[in-house]
């Protein structure tokens, strides 16, 4: 007989013997339409010193900003990861993320939405109004934790998607413990 460990699930097997009940290993799901790609996501912004830094001597300087298109596309992803992730997910492992692109032609490249993708399969917050950001739980808690990224692209003019795949690195394993007394 298989003890299960604190935090374990447990059903009941056949003849009222405890079984431990497996845990997930994998995610799959798909998200609809065009996948976004970097440049697509991001815009440049530029940033103008106040009167009294630029009195100071403060230059303006260029920042990144996440675009309308690019926000949608990680909101999308988020919401995917919600419905999909089962409650007993690792999010202490490390991953390996599978993700093929379905673009409505053959222009766009297959690493594009590669680093916007990671991201919004992490944990992140996404202002929403000004001073006003939302929280998103995702697979894992930073995008470090992926060990291997396969990306592939395909067409399909019709049906525009991205299917996406998340493995653990190291699936769980059940210890037995009490059989040699």
């Amino acid at each position: 007989m298989v003890d299960a460990r604190e935090g374990e699930r447990t059903d009941e097997g056949e003849e009222g013997g405890r079984v431990i009940a497996p845990r997930p290993t994998e995610v799959s799901f798909s998200i609809p339409g065009n996948p976004v790609s970097h440049n697509r996501a991001w815009t440049i912004i530029t940033w103008k010193p106040r009167a009294e830094a630029a009195a100071r001597g403060a230059q303006p300087h260029a920042s990144m900003k996440l675009t309308k298109e690019g926000a949608e596309f990680k909101v999308a992803v988020a919401r995917a990861v919600a419905l999909h992730r089962p409650n007993e997910w690792d999010r202490e492992n490390e991953y390996i993320v599978e993700a093929c692109y379905f673009f409505e032609s053959r222009r766009p490249d297959v690493d594009g939405p590669g680093k916007l993708l990671l991201d919004a399969l992490a944990d992140f917050e996404l202002e929403l109004h000004r001073g006003h950001a939302m929280a998103f739980t995702g697979l894992f808690s930073n995008d470090r934790r992926v060990w291997k990224f396969t990306q592939q692209r395909e067409l399909d003019a019709e049906n525009p998607r991205a299917e996406i795949t998340v493995k653990l690195r190291y699936p769980w394993r059940p210890q037995q413990r009490g059989l040699l007394g």
